[in-house]
């Protein structure tokens, strides 16, 4: 049985569309003490069709190299099943990832289902308001969570890089769940 109760997640897709392929994607598994247990969960995944100018703007992947050593989404599906089936999803816009993972899925006609999801990006807006300021990029200065980024991946960040969005976001989450606990004192 899967020990984590939650896992923090991030894709990079190929283009914004809801069926796109997932190119790559992070899960960072995290205990019910909101310790890290593994964030041993990454690959880049060999599309079915071509990266979007558009997307490759933002994710950074150059399909050629890609294609060559990459492999398949499919090759992992159990893999990710186990792991994410009926837990709680953590994600900064959460939904883009798992209605793209979803999709992935239901095109092996296999039904991944989360028992809840945590939306940091929505869950900032509550806690600190307005609309704006919101991004990833925005908050991890904001709560100047580069040092224990810096400790895993360098001195450079690599936003829309899966698994740094991934840790950036859990770091994110934990300083939120405190937010909202001061909320209610």
């Amino acid at each position: 049985m899967n020990k984590a109760r939650f896992h923090v997640i991030d894709t990079e897709t190929g283009s914004m569309a809801q069926n796109t392929d997932v190119l790559s994607c992070a899960i960072i598994s995290v205990g019910t003490d909101l310790e890290i247990i593994d964030r041993k969960l990454y690959n880049l995944y060999k599309p079915g069709f071509i990266n979007t100018p558009q997307a490759k703007a933002v994710n950074g992947i150059d399909m050629d190299e890609h294609r060559k050593y990459e492999p398949y989404f499919w090759q992992y599906m159990e893999e990710i099943f186990k792991k994410l089936e009926l837990s709680i999803i953590i994600g900064h816009n959460v939904s883009f990832d798992t209605i793209r993972l979803m999709n992935m899925f239901q095109r092996y006609d296999i039904d991944l289902r989360f028992l809840k999801e945590y939306d940091t990006l929505q869950k900032s807006r509550d806690v600190f308001g307005g609309k704006s300021g919101h991004k990833l990029v925005d908050l991890v200065s904001k709560w100047n969570l580069y040092g224990e980024l810096n400790k895993f991946y360098g001195s450079n960040p690599n936003f829309h890089n899966a698994l740094y969005d991934a840790h950036a976001t859990y770091l994110l989450s934990r300083v939120l769940l405190v937010q909202e606990m001061l909320q209610d004192v």
